[in-house]
């Protein structure tokens, strides 16, 4: 039995199996972005920023890729050969499928990278590591799109039986080159904000709970390695094509992990509470600004001075009591205040919010 009859009979024993699938997925992808957009409103977040416009493109892109291939599979099962009209329809809309994949994971990651640099403050490091990180999904989502659009020449003899093509590439190899360099990608996304959370003034418990929030999109390089491994064992095209949707919908659920946190916070229990002076608890969101707490730091020459921060009052205990003239700086806005410091400094007045949260208060 050929490779076409072969497909062909999957598709007809495992049709309803391999689109109950996808459709799950599927709405699993617009759950996860509904929740996001949840949380946003749940911390009356009304700011739209461009993590939220990207995360949106490569959730329609996604619906349109499964949409398209669940078409083919119903197409692909009604088939009787190479020369039907349905097959010309699948292998149409499977061409079409593999095309809008580098989308999707392009968008999701730039979607990822934005994210984090809302929330974490903006140092050399953070910034060029993220700007690499884009720049090479960038070069891999153009140029894999290209070569995967020209892999079959004629391009037309994909999908037309009439015609007689054949790959000028080593497509396997290509492919799976193409999924260790996202791998790769992906596994540099998940390490950059826990390198930052372990900088954050945060007490251990919650800098593991953030560091667990964060790592919850380990399980896209689990899909991709699963990915990798079927569309390397089978020459059937079917396990690739599902492990491939199933893939670009745990890459969306992971880029909307993160925002999650005003939802959990309603749930009693679930997460730490921080107590402030007056004994209440906080109220702050993720990603919303604390106004019962702010957080200020002390810099001389760029020397970080550690600082406690605590309701209507904030102690600052400099790390060194010979530095002449410090400046008082508020969330990231230029200093209002100096003075010689010699001693502990203690600021009683409640200051105004001045500025945007810092990375510390978002997770606080």
């Amino acid at each position: 039995m050929s490779a076409v009859q072969d497909t062909i009979a999957t598709l007809r024993s495992r049709g309803n199996q391999i689109t109950i699938i996808g459709a799950v997925m599927m709405a699993l992808a617009i759950v996860a972005v509904g929740l996001r957009f949840l949380a946003k409103a749940v911390s009356h977040q009304k700011t739209w920023r461009w993590d939220d416009t990207f995360i949106i493109l490569a959730l329609i892109v996604y619906v349109v890729d499964e949409a398209l291939i669940l078409r083919a599979i119903d197409q692909g099962s009604r088939a009787i050969d190479v020369n039907s009209p349905e097959w010309s329809t699948f292998s149409l809309l499977e061409y079409v499928y593999s095309m809008l994949y580098w989308t999707i994971i392009a968008f999701t990651t730039y979607s990822i990278l934005l994210l984090y640099r809302n929330i974490f403050a903006v140092h050399n490091f953070f910034l060029v590591s993220s700007q690499l990180i884009a720049a090479v999904v960038t070069i891999w989502w153009i140029s894999g799109t290209i070569i995967d659009a020209r892999a079959y020449q004629p391009t037309e003899a994909f999908w037309n039986p009439s015609l007689t093509g054949e790959y000028v590439v080593n497509y396997d190899y290509f492919w799976i080159g193409n999924m260790i360099i996202e791998l790769f990608f992906e596994a540099a996304v998940l390490i950059l904000p826990v390198w930052e959370v372990t900088k954050l003034g945060l007490n251990k418990r919650k800098k593991v709970l953030v560091t667990v929030m964060f790592a919850m999109g380990g399980f896209v390089l689990i899909t991709g390695i699963l990915r990798i491994h079927y569309a390397w064992k089978s020459n059937d095209i079917i396990p690739g094509t599902i492990w491939l949707g199933v893939h670009g919908s745990v890459a969306i659920i992971s880029a909307c992990l993160p925002t999650y946190r005003p939802l959990l916070s309603k749930i009693p229990g679930l997460l730490p509470v921080t107590l402030h002076g007056s004994g209440m608890p906080g109220h702050g969101n993720w990603l919303s600004w604390r106004k019962d707490s702010i957080e200020h730091t002390l810099r001389y020459d760029n020397t970080l001075v550690d600082s406690q921060s605590v309701r209507g009052t904030l102690i600052h205990q400099p790390q060194r009591t010979d530095l002449p003239m410090l400046d008082l700086e508020v969330s990231g806005q230029p200093s209002f205040a100096s003075s010689t410091i010699t001693q502990p400094h203690k600021i009683s007045e409640d200051l105004p919010r001045t500025g945007p949260p810092t990375a510390r208060e978002r997770f606080d």
